[in-house]
């Protein structure tokens, strides 16, 4: 019976050898998560073997202070700024097309109206009232030249 107390002060006096387990895992955003449990489905991670600090009571010359270390507000997503230019630039072009197209569309606007003009059949705009106002004969010269101006000045 005093072996087994003995054995049993011994065994409670040796400092416990285990190892912690803990999983490194990268989240679809491309964040890093470090946590104690197996990664989520979908994430991609490894897992990593933590080994007890021999003394933790002892710290470097050279460490910070707790007040020193500042907290980590921001998630680091690797090639943030990549993908944002990457973004920056798609918007971009995408853009320019619209304002390709949209030329296009004022050109072939002006050069139906300076068709329209060119044909020798009566001409009406709308005024302010919602009125029909025909171009009249001694008045398309001008016309047309105003539209040869536009369709200039549009299809450039």
């Amino acid at each position: 019976m005093n072996l087994r107390i003995t054995l049993l002060i011994i065994a409670m006096s040796v400092p416990s050898l285990a190892f912690a387990q803990a999983y490194k895992c990268k989240l679809a955003n491309g964040a890093v998560s470090f946590q104690d449990h197996p990664c989520a489905i979908g994430s991609v991670g490894t897992p990593l073997t933590l080994q007890p600090a021999s003394s933790p009571s002892v710290e470097p010359v050279n460490a910070p202070t707790k007040a020193a270390v500042r907290p980590r507000t921001k998630t680091f997503v690797p090639g943030g700024d990549y993908q944002r230019r990457l973004a920056d630039e798609q918007l971009k072009a995408q853009n320019e097309q619209v304002i390709a197209h949209n030329r296009m569309l004022r050109c072939d606007h002006a050069r139906q109206q300076l068709g329209v003009l060119k044909v020798g059949r009566p001409v009406y705009s709308y005024n302010d009232k919602g009125e029909r106002v025909y171009v009249e004969d001694k008045n398309r010269a001008a016309q047309l030249a105003l539209a040869e101006q536009r369709v200039a000045e549009a299809c450039n």
